[in-house]
């Protein structure tokens, strides 16, 4: 939930199964790049990380 000067904001999202809640951005991370270098650099770091941690790879190979 984001509070913008008075008001405040909150996102609603379907399940898939047609109920609906109120979305909780608790545990989400924002990475702000400052150009769409950056933005790529952050993106292949972060798809190695999801491959080690599927152990799909070795460390190594992730990270070429």
């Amino acid at each position: 939930m984001k509070t913008i000067g008075y008001e405040t904001m909150f996102v609603i999202t379907e399940d898939g199964e047609g109920k609906w809640e109120k979305y909780d951005d608790t545990y989400d991370i924002t990475i702000h790049c400052r150009s769409k270098e950056e933005k790529e650099r952050a993106m292949e770091i972060i798809n190695a990380a999801a491959k080690l941690i599927k152990g799909k790879v070795k460390t190594n190979e992730a990270l070429s």
